[in-house]
């Protein structure tokens, strides 16, 4: 057992699912996701995104008000996965071998149209804080951007990420 297993409900959450996307940078096994429900251990091949997004649509009308959920997308993070149509917008372009930047780009195209999906569930007394992590990876810089200065640095291109607040 590893620590992500128990953290959530060491912190206070009733309930918790956690999608680990397994690769490079990553220790969890493989193949395809490490799920951890309830700290119960078990690999998934669905798309992360789309995974997070249905589990938390199931927990939210299967749970009385009054709720309070986090959902952390692990979109966009190494190693990029070109996400599925489904949750990418009508006629988004699928290069034949996409570049890291492309992949990164549809990864968080894939989020914000999962986010879409969420939003209509929520009534007008609840609150909706979007925000993300630290910044583009070096891996999918663009060109004029230096990788140095990027993920992990106090450098802009580290910190400038969105933060979207929805509420009454």
């Amino acid at each position: 057992n590893g620590v992500w297993e128990f953290t959530p409900q060491a912190n206070g959450y009733d309930h918790a699912l956690c999608e680990y996307p397994v690769g490079e940078f990553c220790s969890l096994p493989g193949p395809g996701n490490t799920r951890v429900d309830d700290g119960i251990v078990s690999q998934d091949t669905t798309n992360d995104t789309i995974a997070l997004r249905d589990a938390f649509m199931d927990w939210w009308a299967n749970t009385e008000a009054p709720r309070f959920a986090v959902i952390n997308f692990t979109a966009a993070h190494a190693p990029f996965k070109f996400p599925p149509p489904s949750i990418l917008p009508p006629g988004y372009p699928h290069p034949f071998q996409p570049t890291d930047r492309e992949e990164f780009e549809a990864e968080i195209a894939g989020v914000d149209t999962a986010l879409g999906q969420l939003l209509p569930l929520f009534g007008p007394e609840d609150w909706v804080v979007f925000t993300s992590a630290n910044g583009t990876p070096a891996e999918a810089a663009l060109p004029s951007q230096d990788p140095n200065k990027l993920k992990l640095t106090c450098y802009e291109g580290g910190i400038r990420v969105p933060l979207i607040i929805r509420g009454p």
